[in-house]
C-alpha cells in the first residue's frame, strides 16, 4: 500500500465536523504550493525573506518587459523552492479592460503528470491596491 502525502487544504476551511480541511490529492497539493511561492513578494516573509517572486517589481515596466521578468521569476521559483516539478511553460497575459496579468502555468508532477495552474498575479488600477486574483 503506497503511503499518501497529507495536507492542509488551501483556501484554509473548517470541515462539517469542525476539523481544518485537507487534502491528498497531489495535483491540489502541489497547486497550493506554486500559488504560494508565485504569490508571495519576496522579503514578505519574516522567518524566509528570500523565499518568494519580485513580480510585484515588474507591475509598472512595459508590457513585454514585464512579461519577459515574470516568466524569468517563476522559472527561478521553480529551480530555487519547486525542484521536485519541471517547469514546461509560462505564459503571460494582459487584460487591460480589466486590469488583470495572468500567468497560466504548465508544469511536471513527480509522478509525472502533466498539470496547469492560472494565478491572475494583480489587479493595477487607480485608486486600488495591487492584489493578487485567483482563478
Amino acid at each position: 500500500m503506497a503511503i499518501s502525502e497529507m495536507t492542509i487544504s488551501l483556501p484554509f476551511g473548517i470541515s462539517d465536523f469542525g476539523g481544518v480541511t485537507s487534502t491528498t490529492n497531489q495535483e491540489k497539493i502541489w497547486a497550493d504550493r506554486v500559488r504560494s511561492v508565485v504569490g508571495t513578494s519576496v522579503q514578505e516573509r519574516v522567518m524566509r525573506p528570500a523565499f518568494g517572486t519580485e513580480i510585484p517589481r515588474t507591475l509598472f515596466e512595459t508590457e513585454e518587459v514585464m512579461s519577459t521578468r515574470i516568466e524569468e521569476e517563476i522559472s527561478q521559483a521553480f529551480t530555487s523552492y519547486l525542484p521536485l516539478l519541471t517547469l514546461d511553460s509560462v505564459s503571460v497575459e494582459f487584460d487591460s479592460r480589466v486590469d488583470v496579468i495572468t500567468a497560466t502555468i504548465i508544469y511536471e508532477l513527480p509522478n509525472e503528470e502533466e498539470a496547469t495552474v492560472s494565478i491572475g498575479i494583480a489587479t493595477v488600477s487607480n485608486d486600488q491596491p495591487i492584489s493578487e486574483v485567483l482563478q
